[in-house]
C-alpha cells in the first residue's frame, strides 16, 4: 500500500479546488462564490409607501363631443391639484369616467366603471376607480378600487367627485 505524504494530499486538494473553481469562473457561475462574504451586498428590500387619500373635487362642463361629459375642476383633500374627467355615458344608470389628476411633480390617471341613478337634475354616480398609469413623482403609483363617487347636475353640468382610498406610491 502507498503511503501519500500530508503536504501532497493537500497539495492534491488545493489543485482539485483550484481546477474546478477554474472550470466554473470560465462559465461565469463562481463570480459571486468567489467573492468575500464581507464583500457582498445583502439585497435590498424595496418598500412602497401607501397614502390614504380622500379627495373632493368640484368640475365645470367643458364640451360635450358625443355622448362624453369632459369636466373640468380641481381636487382638494390628502393631495390636491388640477383634474380633467370624462364621463362616458353607457346606459342611463352606467357608465364610465376617465380621470387625469395633476398633483404637483406628475399625474396619476385612473379609470372607474360607474353606476348612476338620477334624481331630479342631479345624477348620482359611484363605482371603483383603478389606476391606469402614472408620471414624474407619482410615476410608480399604483391603486385598484379607490371609491369614486358624486353628482353632477343635468341642467348647469356643474358637480363634485369623491375619491377615497389607498395609493401605493
Amino acid at each position: 500500500m502507498r503511503t501519500v505524504r500530508p503536504w501532497k494530499r493537500a497539495s492534491m486538494a488545493a489543485t482539485l479546488a483550484l481546477a474546478v473553481l477554474t472550470s466554473l469562473l470560465a462559465t461565469g457561475i463562481a463570480v459571486e462564490a468567489a467573492t468575500p462574504v464581507q464583500a457582498r451586498s445583502a439585497p435590498r428590500a424595496v418598500v412602497a409607501s401607501q397614502l390614504t387619500i380622500h379627495l373632493t373635487g368640484q368640475f365645470h362642463l367643458l364640451g360635450r363631443p358625443s355622448h362624453v361629459l369632459a369636466e373640468q375642476g380641481s381636487f382638494t383633500g390628502t393631495v390636491s391639484g388640477p383634474a380633467i374627467i370624462h364621463f362616458t355615458l353607457i346606459t342611463l344608470t352606467s357608465g364610465t369616467a376617465t380621470v387625469v389628476f395633476s398633483p404637483a411633480g406628475g399625474s396619476i390617471s385612473g379609470r372607474a366603471v360607474t353606476r348612476s341613478e338620477i334624481e331630479g337634475a342631479n345624477v348620482y354616480f359611484g363605482g371603483h376607480l383603478t389606476i391606469t398609469s402614472s408620471t414624474g413623482k407619482w410615476s410608480h403609483t399604483t391603486g385598484a378600487t379607490l371609491g369614486f363617487s358624486g353628482y353632477l347636475n343635468r341642467k348647469t353640468f356643474k358637480g363634485t367627485a369623491h375619491l377615497s382610498g389607498t395609493l401605493n406610491a
